[in-house]
């Protein structure tokens, strides 16, 4: 095999496995990630949004729409993530004070992160989220819960990204 051919062989590798639900050593042995044009992983195919900052991301109505403008790494992926994010309420205009969750979920595996992720505000509807950790590649749905207004099923604004060995 040709290093040409051995080097698309792991990338296509590394595209199939992301998502498998299987143990990606290709992936985290090669930290190689698919990107597209524009910037994107598209490690797990286009079925995530690519993590060109800033993106916002609503509550079903409209209720809060949460805008990531920072992120550390500035590329979403395996390991501890730090995030600021920026809070509007309904009425566009920022919504400083809230008491809300940011919680990693991988959605085709049915298990979320292993570490706690803390909200701190920093002030005028801007609030520091970390660590956002993912500890496997695939795509991880990051979503931001806001209480429900009758203390009952939170409202979700939800950042679906591929996560890929950096």
């Amino acid at each position: 095999m040709t290093g040409v051919t051995r080097t698309i062989a792991l990338l296509a590798a590394a595209g199939c496995a992301g998502c498998s639900g299987k143990s990606d050593a290709t992936l985290a042995a090669t930290d190689a990630a698919i990107v597209s044009s524009d910037g994107a992983d598209v490690t797990c195919g286009r079925n995530a949004t690519p993590f060109v900052l800033p993106v916002s991301a609503r509550t079903p109505n409209d209720e809060f729409t949460a805008t990531l403008t920072a992120s550390e790494p500035p590329k979403f992926g395996m390991g501890d993530n730090a995030w600021t994010l920026r809070i509007d309420g309904a009425d566009g205009k920022p919504a400083a004070g809230l008491v809300f969750n940011v919680v990693p979920w991988m959605t085709e595996h049915k298990h979320g992160a292993v570490k706690t992720v803390i909200v701190t505000e920093v002030g005028d509807g801007v609030y520091e989220a970390k660590p956002i950790n993912v500890n496997m590649p695939g795509i991880w749905d990051i979503r931001v819960e806001f209480p429900g207004g009758d203390g009952g099923t939170p409202l979700r604004a939800v950042f679906s990204f591929c996560s890929s060995a950096r």
